[in-house]
């Protein structure tokens, strides 16, 4: 009795034993395909994600997204970021259901005879023994090596997310040295900068992916529609003052470091890119944005001028408001300032914060109060009714295209246009200069997909009532960026400025070529968007004494590519 008692207890141990392996089994199974199904995810969800992004945004600048990553969001318009998830995330799961569901039941499983008398055989007998060798085949190997094979696909599709959002370009052209950097800055502080004896006042109306292509081509624009036939009238009148890279209505090129609109600002006022920087995220010393740069709004402040600037959006968003702060100081005139000041109600919010029919209408009654004070002033606006993916629509204005976008650049251009008639019936206009200027070219990229490929790009300006003239080589066929527009502000308020150039910008006034047109727009661009020892010192980190050997690495990197282009002209002459 006692061997049966004991073999009976060895039967229950093995029993359990047995379960507990079995337990431990499909515990490990369940989690296998745990790990299989969330890195099938993964990689579906990416896949989609570069997909999309290609679709929607496929020159977005990367440096963009990174940079703003780097700063605070407050103040940010999350509605492309609503339209990515609403629509990359709900296609992921589905595609990722479908694909599991597919390996995870066997293609091969007969159905019931009377299933089978019911079937009408439409695919052939053919077919169906080929698709079971297939899946004879495929279907055992990618269960047993799911995970790795999900892996593999992930790390395929994030690789493709990193081409698509242009990361190794990116990072390529952060491993060229920009060696121009040092040696074609011109200090503005190192400079005279004389100013006339009655100072004039200067409007700044910096316009939201305002390009000259949104014309049509008989104008040198890109759309069969005019969608800016108010803008470009204007620019085609000689009353009015466009520069132009073309002998039409053209622009300014479109450059790295420029792209989107805190960086456009800052090429605009201070004559230098924004560089986003990729080992770290300090752009300053202490609580000093960009403290090395010298802007407009410091020059007008040393003359006495009032600094405002006016916008719909909150002026946190992207470092706005710590820029004029630090350069200036100007007084923000944002969407917080209108609700705290009563002009909005406390829980008014339209698209960025308040819309431009509000700005302009805002605009003018502060004007008319700037002009009665006894100060010269500086005013900018910026304008958001344009901002990608479909800008802002008004019930009550005309519509006359089928897309929204469209529709959008087509009622901003009328309502800048009624702005700048406006401001000509001004008693103030006679000493006062309105420059209208794009921030910089659109992100909406797919709308531009059916424009001609020899169409360039560029981003709009207009010069209403300068203290000067300009001649007509000055006016067309001109190479230049929106970097040069803050010297040229100073030159169409009659300033005269030694050398003509401030930072990396040249007065569009004068007869001294711009750096695009002196080392060419490749040159330039690869100088906008590399790398550089002196920007990093000199403007981030406000050193007034660089480093000689930074210096000096920047320019004998500059003088070897001269020996090097030197001698392949040579060769090519020969």
């Amino acid at each position: 009795m006692k061997r049966k008692n004991n073999n009976n207890t060895k039967n229950v141990n093995q029993n359990s034993d047995y379960g507990t392996i079995n337990s431990d089994c499909a515990n490990r199974s369940l989690s296998k395909k745990t790990t299989q199904r969330i890195f099938l995810f993964l990689g579906i969800f990416f896949f989609c994600s570069a997909l999309w992004y290609r679709n929607n945004y496929p020159d977005l600048a990367f440096e963009q997204i990174l940079f703003h990553l780097q700063v605070p969001l407050k103040g940010a318009n999350f509605q492309p970021v609503l339209i990515f998830l609403v629509t990359v995330l709900p296609i992921s799961c589905v595609i990722t259901g479908v694909l599991l569901y597919l390996l995870n039941h066997d293609v091969r499983r007969r159905k019931s005879k009377a299933d089978q008398k019911e079937r009408i055989d439409i695919v052939g007998p053919r077919f169906r023994e080929r698709l079971k060798e297939i899946s004879n085949r495929i279907l055992p190997t990618i269960r047993r090596r799911g995970i790795f094979l999900s892996i593999v696909f992930m790390v395929v599709a994030i690789l493709l997310v990193f081409q698509v959002l242009g990361i190794p370009a990116l990072l390529y052209g952060r491993l060229q040295n920009s060696d121009q950097m040092g040696v074609s800055y011109v200090d503005p502080e190192s400079v005279e900068i004389v100013f006339p004896e009655e100072k004039r006042n200067v409007i700044y109306l910096l316009l939201e992916s305002m390009e000259s292509t949104y014309s049509s081509p008989e104008y040198g624009g890109g759309f069969e529609q005019n969608l800016i036939p108010g803008l470009t009238e204007l620019a085609l009148k000689e009353e009015y003052l466009q520069f132009s890279n073309t002998e039409q209505i053209g622009g300014a090129l479109p450059m790295p470091g420029l792209g989107w609109t805190v960086a456009g600002m800052i090429g605009q006022t201070a004559g230098i890119p924004l560089k986003v920087q990729l080992q770290d995220s300090v752009y300053g010393v202490g609580d000093t944005f960009l403290p090395g740069a010298i802007s407009i709004g410091e020059i007008l402040k040393q003359e006495g001028y009032h600094l405002e600037y006016m916008m719909g959006s909150e002026a946190h968003f992207g470092e706005r408001s710590q820029y004029l702060i630090d350069h200036g100081p100007f007084y923000i005139n944002d969407y917080n300032t209108a609700i705290e000041d009563g002009r909005l109600p406390a829980d008014y919010d339209v698209f960025w914060g308040y819309e431009d029919e509000k700005l302009f209408e805002f605009a003018k009654q502060r004007l008319v109060e700037l002009a009665d004070q006894d100060q010269p002033f500086y005013f900018g606006m910026l304008t958001v009714d344009t901002h990608f993916p479909d800008g802002y629509l008004y019930d009550d204005f005309p519509q006359p295209f089928d897309d929204s976008y469209s529709n959008a650049i087509y009622c901003s251009d009328s309502r800048i246009c009624d702005f700048i008639h406006w401001f000509e019936e001004q008693a103030f206009y006679e000493n006062t200069t309105l420059i209208v200027c794009g921030d910089h070219t659109s992100m909406a990229n797919g709308f531009f997909k059916d424009i001609p490929s020899d169409c360039q790009r560029t981003v709009f300006n207009l010069i209403v009532n300068p203290a000067v003239e300009v001649s007509e080589d000055q006016q067309h066929n001109r190479l230049f960026s929106t970097i040069d527009m803050y010297p040229t502000t100073l030159g169409a308020m009659g300033v005269e400025i030694e050398g003509d150039q401030l930072a990396y910008g040249v007065n569009l006034f004068s007869d001294t070529p711009t750096l695009t047109e002196q080392i060419g727009p490749e040159a330039f661009a690869k100088m906008m968007g590399g790398t550089s020892i002196f920007y990093k010192e000199r403007i981030i980190l406000n050193k007034k004494w660089i480093p000689s050997n930074a210096i000096a690495r920047d320019e004998q990197i500059h003088n070897y590519l001269k020996y090097y282009r030197d001698i392949q002209e040579r060769a090519v002459t020969h």
